[in-house]
């Protein structure tokens, strides 16, 4: 039960305030069974079934560890290999795939490594990697994720070097509060196929509203970093492609 492990925390932005102006019922149909359906398509790389899968099940289906509680997610990889570390950052990037480009739940990721206690029976997870990767998501100013300095040093140096592409990683400073001027590895969940240039800011609007500005400046300012980040990692979107290479494919509605 205790060892070495890569561990993810997600955190479901705005979670408090859907809690609070939207009924149970209405919360529970549509913002809970998305999010399993998500989880589903992150885990399997499909389509979820009619039947909505529960948690359990996907534990027992995955290749990584889950827990949930309210607005918090945990994943981590389910031994110290660096295959069980790629299958654990890889499940993340689709889920923030899917999450950034079909719906309006969004989600950040802050991932770290060092020794956990996981006990998956009776659901107790402990462990300063855990409370690191929480604390380093609540930094991020996007919905996205990162690697902080520990998961940084646990991708073997040759996965860096040569081909980070393959690890769903990409070299990125992402943007945190307080700044910090140093090398990050980030998420990269664009590789999904997708419509181009996806990042309106609504179904009105490609951009807030000066009165948006004001209102939700928290909002704003991550969709802005999140924007910035589509633009500089996606190859299907990528500001040095010619517009005719850009085209894709618009991912599946959950």
């Amino acid at each position: 039960m205790i060892g070495k492990r890569l561990v993810a925390v997600c955190d479901i932005l705005g979670f408090r305030n859907m809690i609070r102006n939207n009924p149970l019922g209405f919360f529970t149909d549509n913002i809970i069974s998305y999010f399993l359906k998500a989880l589903y398509y992150s885990v399997h790389k499909k389509e979820p079934p009619p039947i909505l899968p529960s948690l359990s099940m996907l534990r027992h289906e995955s290749d990584v560890g889950l827990a949930w509680f309210s607005d918090t997610v945990l994943m981590y990889a389910k031994d110290d290999t660096d295959e069980s570390c790629r299958k654990l950052i890889e499940t993340i990037a689709w889920l923030l795939f899917v999450t950034n480009l079909t719906h309006p739940i969004k989600i950040r990721s802050g991932i770290s490594y060092g020794e956990v206690y996981l006990d998956e029976e009776n659901e107790i997870f402990v462990g300063a990697p855990i409370v690191d990767a929480y604390e380093f998501q609540g930094q991020q100013e996007w919905s996205g994720g990162a690697l902080d300095k520990s998961a940084y040093a646990r991708i073997p140096s040759h996965v860096i070097q040569t081909n980070p592409f393959d690890w769903y990683l990409i070299p990125y400073n992402p943007p945190v509060r307080p700044p910090v001027n140093d090398l990050f590895l980030a998420i990269d969940w664009t590789r999904g196929l997708h419509p181009f240039n996806p990042f309106d800011w609504s179904e009105k609007s490609k951009v807030p509203t000066e009165e948006e500005v004001q209102t939700f400046p928290d909002v704003v300012e991550k969709w802005k970093n999140t924007k910035a980040f589509h633009e500089f990692a996606c190859r299907h979107c990528g500001r040095g492609k010619k517009p005719r290479e850009r085209s894709c494919a618009k991912p599946s509605a959950l």
